[in-house]
C-alpha cells in the first residue's frame, strides 16, 4: 500500500496528514520545534505512521512522496536570523533595495512607514558598468572596481554577497563575471545573482528577491540537508517536495538552488486548498485565512 504525506510545519504547531492507495485519511498534530525544525516534522511522521498502525520505518518504505510547507525561511526574515550580507550594484543604483512597493492605494506611498532593509546602506557598493534596457553593453566592466568592491566587503565581515545589476536579466555576463572574481578574492563568501534567482524587470523586485534568497538561504540548506538525511535514515525512498510561494511545488535540490521560492511556503498552502475545495463545490469566489501564520507574522 502506497501513502502520500502533506506536512506543514506553522509557528505553534506542524499539522500532517497521509492518504493512502484507498483514500483512507489520517490527521494529527504535533508541537512545531523551532529550536531544530526535524524533530516536530519527524514527530509528525511518527504520529502518522501510528495512526495507520506501522513503526515509523515501515511506514516510510511504503510512502512514495511527502509534501512540505515549511515556515523556516519566514522565520529567518521576521527575527532578522539571517547572515551578514552585502550587495555589489551597478554605480549610481546602491539604493534600489529601498525604492518598495507598499500595501496602499498608492503602492508609492512614501509616506508609509518602511522596514529596515536586510542589507544597510553602507555594506551596499557600487561598481561601474551598464547594461542598456535592450540588453546592450552601454558601459563594460571594471574589474578595478569590482576588486575593490569585495576587498571592503571582505574587510566588513559579510558572509555572503548579492549581485544586482541594472537589466542584467538581459544580459547576465556581467554578474557572472562579478561572481568569479568573489570567488577568487573571497572564496568563503556566499554568492548570489539577481539574474539567476529572478531573470526578470523590475529593479527593486530582482535586488529584493535576490536578498531575500541570500538571507535565508543558509538556513534553508542546512535544514533541508538535515531533514533529506534523517528521512534517509529512516527508509524513506520517496520524494521530497516542497511547497512554493505561488501554491506550487519544488525538489529539494530547486529549493536549495533557489531559497526565496520557500520565503511564504507555509502560508502558500491554504489558498491552494481554498480553490481546490471551491471547485469541487462550484464556488470560485473564497476567502482563505490562515491565523496561525497571521500570529506568528504578527511577532
Amino acid at each position: 500500500m502506497s501513502f502520500r504525506v502533506a506536512i506543514d510545519t506553522g509557528g505553534t504547531f506542524t499539522d500532517g496528514i497521509s492518504v493512502d492507495g484507498e483514500g483512507n485519511v489520517v490527521t494529527v498534530k504535533e508541537r512545531t520545534t523551532p529550536q531544530d525544525f526535524t524533530i516536530g516534522f519527524l514527530g509528525t511522521l511518527a504520529r502518522l505512521a501510528k495512526g495507520n498502525n506501522l513503526d515509523l520505518r515501515t511506514f516510510l518504505g511504503e510512502v512514495s512522496t511527502i509534501l512540505h510547507g515549511t515556515t523556516v525561511g519566514a522565520n529567518v526574515i521576521v527575527t532578522r536570523g539571517g547572515p551578514k550580507l552585502g550587495i555589489i550594484a551597478t554605480k549610481g543604483h546602491r539604493d534600489a533595495l529601498e525604492l518598495r512597493r507598499v500595501v496602499k492605494e498608492n503602492i508609492f506611498d512614501w509616506k508609509v512607514p518602511f522596514p529596515e532593509p536586510l542589507v544597510p546602506r553602507y555594506l551596499r557598493v557600487e561598481v561601474e558598468e551598464r547594461v542598456g534596457s535592450r540588453g546592450n553593453v552601454v558601459i563594460p566592466l571594471n574589474e578595478d572596481s569590482v576588486h575593490q568592491a569585495v576587498s571592503y566587503l571582505k574587510k566588513e565581515g559579510v558572509e555572503g554577497i548579492v549581485v544586482a545589476f541594472l537589466f542584467s536579466f538581459l544580459y547576465p555576463a556581467h554578474e557572472r563575471r562579478v561572481a568569479e572574481i568573489i570567488e577568487a578574492d573571497y572564496p568563503e563568501a556566499d554568492i548570489t545573482l539577481s539574474s539567476h534567482v529572478l531573470p526578470a524587470s523590475g529593479e527593486f523586485e530582482r535586488t529584493s528577491t535576490a536578498v531575500i534568497s541570500a538571507y535565508m538561504g543558509p538556513s534553508l540548506r542546512k535544514f533541508i540537508k538535515t531533514l533529506t538525511a534523517l528521512l534517509e535514515r529512516e527508509g524513506f525512498k520517496g520524494e521530497l517536495l516542497f511547497m512554493q510561494n505561488n501554491g506550487g511545488v519544488e525538489t529539494a535540490e530547486i529549493a536549495m538552488e533557489t531559497p526565496a521560492t520557500l520565503a511564504m511556503s507555509g502560508p502558500a498552502a491554504g489558498p491552494t486548498a481554498a480553490i481546490v475545495i471551491g471547485n469541487l463545490h462550484g464556488e470560485k469566489n473564497l476567502i482563505s485565512v490562515d491565523l496561525e501564520e497571521l500570529v506568528l507574522i504578527a511577532e
